[in-house]
């Protein structure tokens, strides 16, 4: 079975590709919740064509996100769960679609989270476009969507261990962490690293997925630190409202 392995692409509504924002970077069905929207918009200068497709993946354990072939669909995968509308489309400078989503639950679907995630697929619009992939010029931004069955708050946690502080081949400060997952549901918040009353990195986004229980993850820091390190993580939002902390002894 063939894989294809991609770097995770969150696109911010503020970042602009081929002037194409996004108003969402994460997608979840928590409780009652069986709908959701998402606006596309074309805020450069040309029209557009763009695609939605709905792709299976897996995280990998260094972070990195593993696709899957279209016809393969783990354990998992929300594939089966979600649809959505409109598939495709043309946008001119300036227009917006809003994409909806409804979740179809089946009756007999097992407890804990399920993910996919959203690509669109986006490239300049040409006169006659008949809309088929010109894959020079096309763009993919790829959004998580996660659906919760059953109550997957209770139990959830994050432990940070194995810290490490060293200095990469080019001389950067990096602080290495091992986070392990707790109960069934994802994790994804920001980190905070600190020494001696300054910042010496804030990083948001950051998740571990559900199909694995840890993830190694390297921190950038902007110098060499003053003394302990302390490492906070914070959830915010539809995520959770996890707050766990270390402290790293440091010289």
């Amino acid at each position: 079975m063939s894989r294809i392995f991609i770097f995770l692409t969150i696109l911010l509504w503020v970042t602009s590709l081929h002037g194409v924002s996004l108003s969402e970077q994460r997608i979840v069905f928590e409780g009652a919740k069986r709908s959701h929207s998402m606006r596309l918009l074309n805020n450069g200068p040309e029209p557009i064509v763009y695609r939605i497709a709905l792709r299976a993946a897996a995280m990998q354990e260094d972070g990195r996100i593993e696709f899957y072939e279209r016809d393969h669909q783990p354990e998992h995968s929300a594939g089966e769960l979600i649809k959505f509308s409109p598939r495709k489309g043309a946008l001119a400078s300036g227009q917006s679609q809003v994409v909806r989503f409804k979740l179809k639950k089946y009756p007999d679907l097992a407890k804990g989270e399920y993910y996919s995630f959203v690509r669109v697929l986006t490239r300049p619009a040409t006169e006659g476009d008949s809309g088929a992939p010109q894959f020079s010029k096309q763009m993919a931004y790829n959004i998580p969507v996660f659906v919760r069955q059953g109550n997957l708050r209770e139990g959830a946690g994050l432990v940070m261990d194995q810290a490490v502080i060293t200095q990469n081949k080019q001389g950067q400060w990096q602080l290495g962490l091992r986070l392990q997952r707790q109960g069934g549901r994802s994790i994804y918040g920001e980190f905070d690293v600190s020494s001696g009353g300054q910042s010496l990195a804030f990083v948001k986004g950051i998740s571990v997925y559900p199909n694995i229980n840890q993830r190694y993850l390297t921190l950038p820091l902007s110098g060499e630190p003053e003394g302990d390190v302390s490492v906070s993580f914070v959830e915010h939002g539809i995520s959770g409202n996890l707050e766990t902390q270390l402290k790293v002894p440091y010289r």
